[in-house]
Protein backbone atom coordinates (compact mmCIF):
# COMPACT_ATOMS: atom_id res chain seq x y z
CA UNK A 1 0.00 0.00 0.00
CA UNK A 2 1.59 3.28 -1.12
CA UNK A 3 1.30 6.57 0.77
CA UNK A 4 2.15 9.17 -1.86
CA UNK A 5 4.37 12.15 -1.07
CA UNK A 6 2.96 15.60 -1.97
CA UNK A 7 4.84 18.20 -3.99
CA UNK A 8 7.68 19.98 -2.20
CA UNK A 9 6.88 23.03 -0.08
CA UNK A 10 7.52 26.10 -2.18
CA UNK A 11 6.85 24.18 -5.43
CA UNK A 12 3.04 23.88 -5.06
CA UNK A 13 2.47 26.19 -8.03
CA UNK A 14 4.87 24.13 -10.16
CA UNK A 15 4.09 20.98 -12.13
CA UNK A 16 6.16 17.86 -11.52
CA UNK A 17 6.93 16.66 -15.04
CA UNK A 18 9.79 14.21 -14.70
CA UNK A 19 11.75 12.10 -12.25
CA UNK A 20 15.25 10.68 -12.65
CA UNK A 21 17.03 8.11 -10.47
CA UNK A 22 20.81 8.26 -10.14
CA UNK A 23 23.02 6.37 -10.70
CA UNK A 24 21.50 5.32 -14.06
CA UNK A 25 20.44 1.74 -14.81
CA UNK A 26 23.35 -0.67 -15.05
CA UNK A 27 25.88 1.35 -13.02
CA UNK A 28 24.99 0.40 -9.43
CA UNK A 29 26.73 -2.83 -8.40
CA UNK A 30 27.40 -3.89 -4.82
CA UNK A 31 28.44 -7.01 -2.97
CA UNK A 32 26.29 -8.66 -0.29
CA UNK A 33 26.11 -6.36 2.73
CA UNK A 34 27.46 -3.36 0.83
CA UNK A 35 25.41 -0.18 0.25
CA UNK A 36 24.85 2.20 -2.67
CA UNK A 37 23.23 5.64 -2.46
CA UNK A 38 20.50 6.42 -5.01
CA UNK A 39 19.26 9.93 -5.76
CA UNK A 40 15.91 11.16 -7.07
CA UNK A 41 16.01 14.30 -9.22
CA UNK A 42 12.63 15.90 -9.99
CA UNK A 43 11.90 18.19 -12.93
CA UNK A 44 9.35 20.97 -12.45
CA UNK A 45 7.78 23.40 -14.92
CA UNK A 46 5.98 26.65 -14.19
CA UNK A 47 3.96 28.65 -16.66
CA UNK A 48 6.11 31.32 -18.27
CA UNK A 49 9.29 30.05 -16.64
CA UNK A 50 12.09 27.63 -17.57
CA UNK A 51 12.13 24.12 -16.19
CA UNK A 52 13.99 23.54 -12.93
CA UNK A 53 15.39 20.45 -11.26
CA UNK A 54 15.43 19.66 -7.55
CA UNK A 55 16.95 16.88 -5.45
CA UNK A 56 13.94 15.06 -3.90
CA UNK A 57 15.80 12.01 -2.57
CA UNK A 58 14.38 12.35 0.94
CA UNK A 59 10.86 13.31 -0.29
CA UNK A 60 10.33 10.50 -2.79
CA UNK A 61 8.79 7.10 -2.04
CA UNK A 62 11.40 4.33 -2.56
CA UNK A 63 10.69 0.68 -3.37
CA UNK A 64 12.77 -2.36 -4.31
CA UNK A 65 11.28 -4.84 -6.80
CA UNK A 66 13.03 -7.69 -5.00
CA UNK A 67 13.85 -7.08 -1.30
CA UNK A 68 15.44 -10.54 -1.17
CA UNK A 69 18.16 -9.17 -3.48
CA UNK A 70 18.40 -5.56 -2.26
CA UNK A 71 16.54 -3.36 0.20
CA UNK A 72 16.11 0.40 -0.03
CA UNK A 73 15.45 2.80 2.87
CA UNK A 74 13.49 6.07 2.92
CA UNK A 75 16.63 8.05 2.13
CA UNK A 76 17.47 6.11 -1.04
CA UNK A 77 20.26 3.99 0.48
CA UNK A 78 20.20 0.46 -1.00
CA UNK A 79 21.79 -2.57 0.71
CA UNK A 80 22.77 -5.80 -1.04
CA UNK A 81 21.09 -8.88 0.46
CA UNK A 82 21.83 -11.69 -1.99
CA UNK A 83 23.22 -12.15 -5.51
CA UNK A 84 20.88 -10.96 -8.27
CA UNK A 85 19.33 -7.83 -9.78
CA UNK A 86 16.54 -5.65 -8.40
CA UNK A 87 14.75 -2.56 -9.68
CA UNK A 88 14.95 0.54 -7.47
CA UNK A 89 11.95 2.83 -8.03
CA UNK A 90 11.35 6.38 -6.81
CA UNK A 91 7.77 7.75 -6.93
CA UNK A 92 6.15 11.13 -6.28
CA UNK A 93 2.67 12.58 -6.59
CA UNK A 94 2.54 15.05 -9.47
CA UNK A 95 -0.15 17.55 -10.35
CA UNK A 96 -1.77 15.09 -12.80
CA UNK A 97 -0.86 11.72 -11.34
CA UNK A 98 1.99 9.59 -10.05
CA UNK A 99 5.46 10.16 -11.56
CA UNK A 100 7.98 7.31 -11.24
CA UNK A 101 11.54 6.48 -12.29
CA UNK A 102 13.49 3.23 -11.95
CA UNK A 103 17.13 2.17 -11.95
CA UNK A 104 18.63 -1.26 -11.34
CA UNK A 105 21.05 -2.52 -8.72
CA UNK A 106 23.12 -5.67 -9.18
CA UNK A 107 24.30 -7.58 -6.13
CA UNK A 108 27.37 -9.77 -6.58
CA UNK A 109 29.17 -12.21 -4.32
CA UNK A 110 31.87 -10.68 -2.12
CA UNK A 111 35.20 -9.77 -3.73
CA UNK A 112 38.51 -10.40 -1.97
CA UNK A 113 40.91 -7.45 -1.94
CA UNK A 114 40.91 -3.71 -1.39
CA UNK A 115 37.40 -2.37 -2.00
CA UNK A 116 36.07 1.17 -1.91
CA UNK A 117 33.31 1.24 0.73
CA UNK A 118 32.51 4.93 1.24
CA UNK A 119 33.05 8.35 -0.32
CA UNK A 120 33.03 11.56 1.71
CA UNK A 121 32.80 15.01 0.12
CA UNK A 122 34.55 17.83 2.05
CA UNK A 123 33.22 20.31 3.03
CA UNK A 124 29.75 18.81 3.38
CA UNK A 125 28.12 22.21 2.90
CA UNK A 126 29.44 25.17 0.97
CA UNK A 127 28.24 28.72 0.31
CA UNK A 128 29.14 30.65 -2.84
CA UNK A 129 28.56 34.37 -2.53
CA UNK A 130 28.12 35.32 -6.19
CA UNK A 131 27.36 33.86 -9.57
CA UNK A 132 30.62 32.99 -11.32
CA UNK A 133 32.50 32.43 -8.06
CA UNK A 134 34.04 28.99 -7.56
CA UNK A 135 34.62 26.61 -4.65
CA UNK A 136 36.67 23.42 -4.56
CA UNK A 137 35.16 20.21 -3.16
CA UNK A 138 37.33 17.21 -2.22
CA UNK A 139 36.23 13.55 -2.43
CA UNK A 140 37.94 11.16 0.03
CA UNK A 141 37.43 7.41 -0.48
CA UNK A 142 37.48 4.85 2.35
CA UNK A 143 38.74 1.32 1.61
CA UNK A 144 38.67 -2.14 3.21
CA UNK A 145 42.47 -2.51 3.12
CA UNK A 146 45.51 -0.27 3.37
CA UNK A 147 45.85 2.46 2.40
CA UNK A 148 42.49 3.00 4.08
CA UNK A 149 41.81 6.42 2.54
CA UNK A 150 42.58 8.09 -0.79
CA UNK A 151 41.86 11.43 -2.45
CA UNK A 152 39.57 10.55 -5.39
CA UNK A 153 38.61 14.08 -6.46
CA UNK A 154 40.21 13.74 -9.90
CA UNK A 155 38.86 10.21 -10.49
CA UNK A 156 35.29 10.69 -9.32
CA UNK A 157 32.35 11.60 -11.56
CA UNK A 158 30.77 14.83 -10.32
CA UNK A 159 27.17 15.95 -10.83
CA UNK A 160 25.00 18.87 -9.72
CA UNK A 161 21.30 18.27 -9.07
CA UNK A 162 20.43 21.78 -10.28
CA UNK A 163 22.75 23.21 -12.94
CA UNK A 164 20.76 26.45 -12.89
CA UNK A 165 22.24 27.04 -9.42
CA UNK A 166 25.77 25.65 -9.82
CA UNK A 167 27.88 23.56 -12.19
CA UNK A 168 30.67 21.20 -11.15
CA UNK A 169 33.63 20.13 -13.28
CA UNK A 170 35.45 16.79 -13.47
CA UNK A 171 37.72 17.59 -10.51
CA UNK A 172 35.04 18.86 -8.08
CA UNK A 173 35.36 22.60 -8.76
CA UNK A 174 31.91 24.17 -8.32
CA UNK A 175 30.91 27.41 -10.09
CA UNK A 176 27.88 29.48 -9.10
CA UNK A 177 25.27 30.03 -11.82
CA UNK A 178 22.20 31.44 -10.06
CA UNK A 179 20.83 32.02 -6.58
CA UNK A 180 19.55 28.86 -4.90
CA UNK A 181 20.71 25.51 -3.52
CA UNK A 182 21.91 22.31 -5.20
CA UNK A 183 23.28 18.93 -4.19
CA UNK A 184 26.70 18.11 -5.64
CA UNK A 185 27.45 14.39 -5.77
CA UNK A 186 30.70 12.53 -6.39
CA UNK A 187 30.44 8.98 -7.83
CA UNK A 188 33.36 6.53 -7.76
CA UNK A 189 33.47 2.99 -9.15
CA UNK A 190 35.06 0.39 -6.89
CA UNK A 191 37.24 -2.51 -8.08
CA UNK A 192 34.26 -4.89 -7.72
CA UNK A 193 32.13 -2.72 -10.01
CA UNK A 194 30.03 -1.07 -7.31
CA UNK A 195 29.34 2.66 -7.51
CA UNK A 196 29.87 4.60 -4.28
CA UNK A 197 28.75 8.20 -3.82
CA UNK A 198 29.06 11.14 -1.45
CA UNK A 199 27.15 14.45 -1.33
CA UNK A 200 27.65 18.09 -0.45
CA UNK A 201 25.11 20.91 -0.34
CA UNK A 202 26.05 24.07 -2.25
CA UNK A 203 24.20 27.35 -1.70
CA UNK A 204 24.63 30.35 -4.01
CA UNK A 205 23.83 33.76 -2.50
CA UNK A 206 24.25 37.35 -3.66
CA UNK A 207 27.72 38.77 -3.07
CA UNK A 208 28.26 40.75 0.15
CA UNK A 209 30.36 43.88 0.16
CA UNK A 210 33.82 43.97 1.67
CA UNK A 211 36.99 41.90 1.59
CA UNK A 212 36.34 38.24 0.72
CA UNK A 213 38.54 35.15 0.94
CA UNK A 214 38.73 33.93 -2.66
CA UNK A 215 40.96 30.86 -2.44
CA UNK A 216 43.18 28.83 -0.12
CA UNK A 217 46.36 26.90 -0.89
CA UNK A 218 48.29 24.38 1.19
CA UNK A 219 52.09 24.52 0.86
CA UNK A 220 53.82 22.33 -0.05
CA UNK A 221 51.55 20.15 -2.21
CA UNK A 222 53.21 16.98 -0.88
CA UNK A 223 55.68 15.98 1.85
CA UNK A 224 57.10 12.67 3.08
CA UNK A 225 58.85 11.31 6.17
CA UNK A 226 60.89 8.15 6.60
CA UNK A 227 60.24 7.08 10.21
CA UNK A 228 57.32 7.14 12.62
CA UNK A 229 57.50 10.24 14.81
CA UNK A 230 59.11 12.40 12.13
CA UNK A 231 57.15 15.56 11.32
CA UNK A 232 56.29 17.68 8.29
CA UNK A 233 55.01 21.26 8.41
CA UNK A 234 52.18 22.43 6.13
CA UNK A 235 51.14 26.07 5.86
CA UNK A 236 47.87 27.57 4.60
CA UNK A 237 47.93 30.72 2.46
CA UNK A 238 44.74 32.69 1.74
CA UNK A 239 44.09 34.93 -1.27
CA UNK A 240 41.63 37.80 -0.84
CA UNK A 241 39.54 40.08 -3.08
CA UNK A 242 41.23 43.27 -1.80
CA UNK A 243 44.45 44.32 -0.06
CA UNK A 244 46.22 42.78 1.69
CA UNK A 245 45.80 40.19 -1.08
CA UNK A 246 47.72 37.36 0.62
CA UNK A 247 47.71 36.24 4.26
CA UNK A 248 49.10 33.29 6.20
CA UNK A 249 46.09 31.42 7.68
CA UNK A 250 47.96 28.44 9.08
CA UNK A 251 46.73 29.10 12.63
CA UNK A 252 43.20 30.16 11.59
CA UNK A 253 42.15 27.17 9.49
CA UNK A 254 40.85 23.80 10.70
CA UNK A 255 43.26 20.98 9.81
CA UNK A 256 42.19 17.39 9.05
CA UNK A 257 43.99 14.17 8.18
CA UNK A 258 42.19 11.63 6.01
CA UNK A 259 44.03 8.76 7.75
CA UNK A 260 45.22 9.28 11.33
CA UNK A 261 46.85 5.83 11.21
CA UNK A 262 49.34 7.33 8.75
CA UNK A 263 49.71 10.93 9.96
CA UNK A 264 48.12 13.14 12.61
CA UNK A 265 47.94 16.91 12.09
CA UNK A 266 47.73 19.50 14.87
CA UNK A 267 46.05 22.91 14.86
CA UNK A 268 49.21 24.52 13.47
CA UNK A 269 49.47 22.26 10.38
CA UNK A 270 52.29 20.10 11.79
CA UNK A 271 51.85 16.45 10.75
CA UNK A 272 53.44 13.62 12.72
CA UNK A 273 54.05 10.28 11.03
CA UNK A 274 52.33 7.47 12.93
CA UNK A 275 53.24 4.43 10.85
CA UNK A 276 50.78 2.13 9.11
CA UNK A 277 48.98 0.36 11.97
CA UNK A 278 47.92 -2.52 9.70
CA UNK A 279 51.33 -3.20 8.14
CA UNK A 280 54.23 -1.11 9.61
CA UNK A 281 56.48 -2.15 6.71
CA UNK A 282 54.13 -0.63 4.12
CA UNK A 283 54.34 3.10 3.32
CA UNK A 284 51.09 5.00 3.95
CA UNK A 285 49.53 8.11 2.37
CA UNK A 286 47.10 10.62 3.91
CA UNK A 287 45.41 13.72 2.51
CA UNK A 288 45.93 16.76 4.76
CA UNK A 289 43.08 19.26 4.36
CA UNK A 290 42.82 22.85 5.58
CA UNK A 291 39.35 24.42 5.94
CA UNK A 292 39.05 28.21 6.16
CA UNK A 293 35.78 29.96 7.03
CA UNK A 294 35.34 33.23 5.11
CA UNK A 295 33.61 36.33 6.44
CA UNK A 296 30.46 35.45 4.48
CA UNK A 297 30.25 32.00 6.11
CA UNK A 298 31.51 30.00 3.13
CA UNK A 299 34.10 27.28 3.73
CA UNK A 300 37.19 27.31 1.51
CA UNK A 301 39.19 24.03 1.43
CA UNK A 302 42.66 23.11 0.19
CA UNK A 303 44.74 19.97 0.61
CA UNK A 304 48.21 18.46 0.40
CA UNK A 305 49.56 14.90 0.52
CA UNK A 306 51.52 13.40 3.42
CA UNK A 307 53.31 10.10 2.83
CA UNK A 308 55.56 7.72 4.74
CA UNK A 309 58.50 6.28 2.86
CA UNK A 310 59.91 2.83 3.47
CA UNK A 311 61.33 2.59 7.03
CA UNK A 312 64.53 1.34 5.39
CA UNK A 313 65.21 4.87 4.11
CA UNK A 314 67.36 6.61 6.75
CA UNK A 315 66.11 10.02 7.96
CA UNK A 316 68.13 13.05 6.84
CA UNK A 317 68.93 16.21 8.75
CA UNK A 318 65.88 18.41 9.36
CA UNK A 319 64.92 20.15 6.12
CA UNK A 320 63.90 23.80 5.78
CA UNK A 321 61.90 24.68 2.65
CA UNK A 322 61.15 28.32 1.85
CA UNK A 323 58.33 29.22 -0.55
CA UNK A 324 57.56 32.52 -2.25
CA UNK A 325 53.79 33.09 -2.06
CA UNK A 326 51.50 35.89 -3.17
CA UNK A 327 51.35 37.84 -6.43
CA UNK A 328 54.70 39.64 -6.11
CA UNK A 329 58.33 38.54 -6.31
CA UNK A 330 61.44 38.92 -4.21
CA UNK A 331 64.46 37.09 -2.80
CA UNK A 332 65.13 35.28 0.47
CA UNK A 333 68.50 34.47 2.03
CA UNK A 334 68.98 32.26 5.06
CA UNK A 335 71.83 31.29 7.34
CA UNK A 336 72.85 30.61 10.91
CA UNK A 337 73.84 34.20 11.83
CA UNK A 338 72.65 37.73 11.06
CA UNK A 339 74.12 41.22 11.51
CA UNK A 340 72.41 44.51 10.70
CA UNK A 341 69.64 42.77 8.81
CA UNK A 342 72.09 40.89 6.58
CA UNK A 343 72.88 37.17 6.71
CA UNK A 344 76.54 36.73 7.70
CA UNK A 345 78.85 33.77 7.48
CA UNK A 346 77.84 30.90 5.24
CA UNK A 347 74.64 31.47 3.26
CA UNK A 348 72.93 28.09 3.15
CA UNK A 349 69.78 29.17 1.27
CA UNK A 350 69.65 31.82 -1.43
CA UNK A 351 66.23 32.00 -3.07
CA UNK A 352 66.00 33.84 -6.35
CA UNK A 353 62.78 34.07 -8.30
CA UNK A 354 62.03 30.35 -8.06
CA UNK A 355 59.02 28.97 -6.12
CA UNK A 356 61.02 27.17 -3.40
CA UNK A 357 64.50 26.56 -2.04
CA UNK A 358 65.70 23.93 0.41
CA UNK A 359 68.43 23.59 3.03
CA UNK A 360 69.35 21.01 5.69
CA UNK A 361 70.39 21.94 9.22
CA UNK A 362 71.52 20.14 12.35
CA UNK A 363 68.78 19.47 14.89
CA UNK A 364 68.23 22.49 17.16
CA UNK A 365 69.89 25.03 14.85
CA UNK A 366 68.43 28.55 14.83
CA UNK A 367 68.09 29.72 11.21
CA UNK A 368 67.62 33.38 10.22
CA UNK A 369 65.84 34.43 7.02
CA UNK A 370 65.84 37.84 5.31
CA UNK A 371 63.36 38.87 2.60
CA UNK A 372 63.97 41.55 -0.04
CA UNK A 373 61.06 42.49 -2.39
CA UNK A 374 61.74 43.06 -6.09
CA UNK A 375 60.99 46.34 -7.84
CA UNK A 376 57.25 46.99 -7.88
CA UNK A 377 56.60 44.53 -5.05
CA UNK A 378 56.35 44.72 -1.27
CA UNK A 379 57.04 42.18 1.46
CA UNK A 380 53.82 41.32 3.32
CA UNK A 381 55.19 39.05 6.04
CA UNK A 382 56.24 35.54 7.02
CA UNK A 383 54.17 32.45 7.74
CA UNK A 384 53.34 32.16 11.44
CA UNK A 385 56.01 29.55 12.24
CA UNK A 386 58.90 31.97 11.50
CA UNK A 387 59.04 34.67 14.19
CA UNK A 388 59.87 38.21 12.88
CA UNK A 389 62.86 39.87 14.53
CA UNK A 390 62.00 42.78 16.84
CA UNK A 391 64.19 45.26 14.94
CA UNK A 392 63.55 44.04 11.38
CA UNK A 393 60.13 42.87 10.08
CA UNK A 394 61.80 41.59 6.91
CA UNK A 395 63.84 39.09 8.96
CA UNK A 396 62.64 36.11 11.00
CA UNK A 397 64.04 33.11 12.85
CA UNK A 398 63.03 29.48 13.12
CA UNK A 399 64.49 26.71 15.30
CA UNK A 400 64.99 23.44 13.44
CA UNK A 401 63.43 21.03 15.93
CA UNK A 402 61.51 19.44 13.04
CA UNK A 403 61.32 19.67 9.28
CA UNK A 404 60.19 23.22 8.53
CA UNK A 405 58.18 24.97 5.82
CA UNK A 406 58.20 28.77 5.68
CA UNK A 407 56.25 31.07 3.39
CA UNK A 408 57.57 34.51 2.38
CA UNK A 409 54.67 36.65 1.19
CA UNK A 410 55.30 39.13 -1.65
CA UNK A 411 52.50 41.19 -3.19
CA UNK A 412 52.52 43.97 -5.79
CA UNK A 413 52.54 47.57 -4.64
CA UNK A 414 49.05 48.97 -5.16
CA UNK A 415 48.33 52.67 -5.65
Amino acid sequence: MFSWVPLLTGCLSNSLTSLQVLPPTGTATVTVGQTSQFQAIAGFTKSGHASTTTDVTTQAKWQSSNPAVATINSGGLATGVSAGTAGITASMQGAFGIVTATSNITVAAGTVGRILTALTVTPGSQTITATGQTAQLIAIGTYTAAPLTQNLSARATWTSSNVQVANVNSSGLVAGVGVGQTTVTAFATASDGSVISGNATVTVNTAPSGRILISLSVIPASQSVSVAGETAQFIAIGTYSSAPLTLDLTHQVAWQSSDVQVGQVNSAGLVTGIGDAIDPTTPGVATITALATASDGSVVPASGTFSELSPLVPPSLPTLTVYEVGNGTGTVTAGTSISGGVITGTVVINCGSGPACIGNFALGTVVYLVAAPATGAKFDGWSANCAPLANNANACSITMNNNGTVGAIFDPITP
